[in-house]
């Protein structure tokens, strides 16, 4: 028993420290694989007989609750003067660079994203708050699908004033 609970807390540690690691280095691609996993790993009957799928605070709740397990600075629903932010993720680097990256989400009918979500991140100016020459920046949109079941775009860039 102490084997197999060893085994599984240390792939479960792997699991979530190859997700901040992704962080750490920036890696927006190994961060899209992981959060696609993610939702694929649903189970199919976690969406039967219910419409949690239709609604982006459902996506926006996985992720938070995956983000939180990682111990970082988690924010959702953060208002500024502009309007307010889905999530903000913040940490500090090993080498005491501050970053955050901004969340937003976004319901898409069909299987193709339209660019809102980045359209709003940008239009609002969400990251105006983390421009204090301490921070860099990244902007993160996700665009979800009900038919899906996941997102069904998922792009990212850096802020630059």
């Amino acid at each position: 028993m102490s084997y197999l609970l060893e085994h599984y807390l240390t792939d479960e540690r792997h699991e979530r420290g190859s997700v901040y690691d992704a962080f750490l280095a920036n890696d927006f691609a190994a961060l899209e694989r992981r959060f696609r996993a993610l939702f694929d790993g649903i189970a199919h009957q976690n969406h039967t007989k219910n419409t949690l799928a239709e609604y982006e605070g459902y996506y926006a709740s996985v992720i938070y609750a995956f983000l939180c397990s990682l111990s970082l600075e988690t924010r959702a629903e953060e208002s500024s003067s502009k309007g307010r932010v889905d999530m903000a993720l913040r940490f500090t680097l090993p080498d005491g660079q501050k970053q955050v990256i901004i969340f937003e989400f976004k319901m898409v009918k069909g299987t193709e994203g339209d660019g809102s979500a980045m359209r709003q991140i940008k239009e609002k100016d969400y990251a105006a708050p983390y421009r204090d020459g301490q921070h860099r920046i990244f902007l993160v949109r996700m665009e979800f699908s009900a038919e899906v079941r996941n997102f069904v775009r998922f792009e990212w860039e850096e802020d630059c004033p």
